[in-house]
């Protein structure tokens, strides 16, 4: 929540236009917390918002460099952030996740890593006394390792051209919204620990489709709200332990990743001739 809460200012914010370094600051804000936001940088980059960038970088370096300065001195703060580097990025690129948590890949952790994990190679998919295994394949770990680390590549590059394609400097207001909507879904997708309560962010994709399709009586956004109501009903059902092994909420995320990129294209098509030629990814 701590998380969500500058996300959602950061997006009215960036929607309507306003205040930019402000956004990314409030952005800036949120990845010194979790490093998953720092995604919202190459957003940025891609949509050439130069000002809400640099507010992101002001704040990261204000939270990240000035403030432990501040408490803990030069010495203490450049040891504890050696210490987060030994023990959190060291490990991770010695042994992936598993280096840094211990049974990676048990039913808590619910991105689209450990899924293709508990699906592909046989681990137990469950906590505690669960010794349920949902595997369908068994896979080395080594090679299901690369088909999540190729998945990934594909949603992460797919994004990427995505916003980059998608740049229009006049949108409006509600497509600005749909492309931002975008980012936390391809957070929790990319990211290799994902945990259910991770899954707080899908509030903002779900804020956007609903909005869009009562208070502005958006037609597009109304022919999806099924997508909507979907992810809710996963989300709801893989909240139960019970359901947990079989990875709920990454499908719930990719639910919500197609609506929301399926509405920037229509956007982009409503738009007119000037939004099309700007945006090569649409036909």
């Amino acid at each position: 929540m701590l998380v969500l809460l500058p996300l959602a200012a950061a997006l009215m914010l960036l929607a309507r236009s306003e205040k930019q370094f402000l956004a990314g600051g409030l952005l800036g804000f949120a990845a010194s917390f979790k490093v998953y936001p720092g995604l919202f940088g190459v957003y940025l980059i891609c949509q050439r918002r130069w000002r809400a960038l640099f507010g992101m970088i002001a704040v990261g370096v204000l939270c990240m460099v000035l403030l432990p300065v501040g408490v803990w001195g030069v010495r203490g703060a450049w040891e504890k952030h050696l210490s987060w580097y030994q023990n959190v990025i060291t490990p991770y690129h010695a042994e992936g996740t598993a280096g840094v948590i211990g049974r990676p890949y048990r039913s808590t952790n619910q991105s689209l890593t450990s899924a293709v994990h508990r699906f592909l190679t046989p681990i137990r998919a469950g906590k505690g006394k669960d010794m349920r295994m949902v595997n369908v394949a068994r896979l080395s770990p080594r090679t299901a390792e690369r088909i999540a680390l190729l998945l990934r590549g594909i949603i992460g590059l797919g994004l990427v051209v995505l916003w980059a394609a998608c740049y229009r400097r006049d949108e409006a207001p509600a497509a600005r919204a749909a492309l931002f909507a975008t980012v936390p879904l391809g957070m929790l997708l990319i990211g290799d620990p994902s945990l259910s309560t991770h899954h707080v962010v899908l509030l903002v994709p779900w804020a956007v489709i609903i909005g869009r399709a009562g208070a502005l009586h958006d037609a597009a956004c109304q022919r999806r709200l099924w997508i909507a109501a979907a992810a809710l009903a996963i989300c709801i059902i893989g909240a139960l332990q019970t359901f947990r092994p079989y990875s709920p909420f990454p499908v719930a995320t990719l639910t919500l990743l197609v609506g929301t990129i399926a509405i920037v294209i229509s956007d982009h098509r409503a738009a007119g001739p000037a939004a099309s030629s700007s945006c090569p990814c649409i036909p």
